[in-house]
């Protein structure tokens, strides 16, 4: 496996963590104002 090839699941890994805690938050505020 490449350097680039580590990179970029290294970063596909990143954005998936980073999105799911967006979703988390937004989840969590929408069900405070419902």
């Amino acid at each position: 496996m490449t350097q680039f090839d580590y990179d970029r699941q290294t970063a596909m890994a990143f954005s998936q963590q980073v999105g799911h805690l967006i979703v988390q938050a937004f989840q969590e505020k929408r069900d405070r104002f419902l």
